[in-house]
This record gives C-alpha cells, sequence and structure tokens, in this order.
C-alpha cells in the first residue's frame, strides 16, 4: 500500500496534460513492445494506458491498433463476465476510430459494437445495447453478421420480457441472391 501512495504522491505533481501525455507514452511503449500472440494481462496493460488519452493517439494507424486491442480485451473480458470492463473496452474501440467506420475499419467497428451490445445486455443496460445493435445493423454485410444482428435481437427481445416479439424475430429469412 506503501507504493501506491507514493504513486499517488508522484502523479499529483505531475499536471493533467502532462499526465496524460505521460500515459499515452507508456501505452505507445507498450503497444510497441506486445508479442505477436500477447495474453490478455499484456494487452489489458497496454489499452488501459492508450484509453486514459484517446485524443492524443495520433494517425489511422494508431487508431485502428487501439481499437483492435481493445477489441481483444472486450472479449476478454466477456469470457471472464466482467461485463463492465468489456462493455468500457468496446465503447474505447469505438472512441479511438472516432466515428469513421468505412473500409478496413467496418469489421472492427461492427465487432466492437456487437461485444459492446452483448455487455450491455448482460449487464440489464437494454437502451444501451439496443443502441449499439442499431449502430451494429447500419455496419451489417453478409449472412454471418445478419444472423449475428437477429440474435441479438431475439436477446434484446428476451431481455424485455417480450416473448412473442422474440419468437417473431427468430423467424427470418436469409436473402441468398
Amino acid at each position: 500500500f506503501l507504493h501506491d501512495r507514493i504513486q499517488q504522491a508522484a502523479a499529483a505533481l505531475i499536471g493533467p496534460a502532462e499526465r496524460e501525455a505521460t500515459h499515452a507514452a507508456i501505452g505507445r511503449v507498450l503497444v510497441a513492445r506486445l508479442p505477436p500472440a500477447p495474453t490478455p494481462q499484456q494487452v489489458f496493460e497496454a489499452v488501459s494506458q492508450l484509453n486514459r488519452s484517446p485524443h492524443l493517439l495520433t494517425g489511422a494507424d494508431e487508431r485502428t491498433r487501439a481499437a483492435e486491442l481493445n477489441l481483444t480485451a472486450a472479449r476478454h473480458a466477456r469470457t471472464t463476465t466482467a461485463f463492465q470492463s468489456a462493455a468500457d473496452f468496446a465503447a474505447a474501440g469505438l472512441r479511438a476510430l472516432g466515428g469513421n467506420h468505412g473500409g478496413a475499419l467496418r469489421t472492427p467497428a461492427f465487432s466492437l459494437m456487437v461485444t459492446g451490445c452483448e455487455s450491455a445486455l448482460a449487464l440489464g443496460r437494454l437502451a444501451e445495447g439496443a443502441e449499439r445493435l442499431e449502430q451494429a445493423r447500419r455496419l451489417c454485410q453478409g449472412r454471418a453478421e445478419t444472423a449475428t444482428c437477429w440474435r441479438l435481437q431475439i436477446e434484446l427481445h428476451t431481455c424485455r420480457g417480450e416473448s412473442l416479439e422474440a419468437l417473431v424475430s427468430s423467424d427470418f429469412e436469409f436473402d441468398v441472391t
């Protein structure tokens, strides 16, 4: 605990702007040192630093990498039932993309929205889940993603206690043309 107090005292001596720049710099170093197959803990440490200063991420490559790492962290958090952390990481990943969901960024954006929706539903935050689902639907392409959106719609209806709507939602057909 003494170590924590020393860290807190040192952090208090640094102004907010310098603190954010320091977190960004630490995050960049941690990302640069990630092995090809990082452990979840390594990913959590890197994104925890980057997420403290998202506005300091520069360039499309750095923003995309931050979004991808946040997606990895969100998925792992979700599998360990840390739904709040999963929702936070998914939201941070979307913030890193800065509203740019086109081209090569469509797939990670869709995945972040799906993970955010699943986490919100698990937390009982149905309005947030519905919002993430609508965002995902706007990016949805192909049969697998369509099925994912329908699955989430059924889950949303089920969470709302709308059994009939869930049943009706489950009766859809794929456009195979």
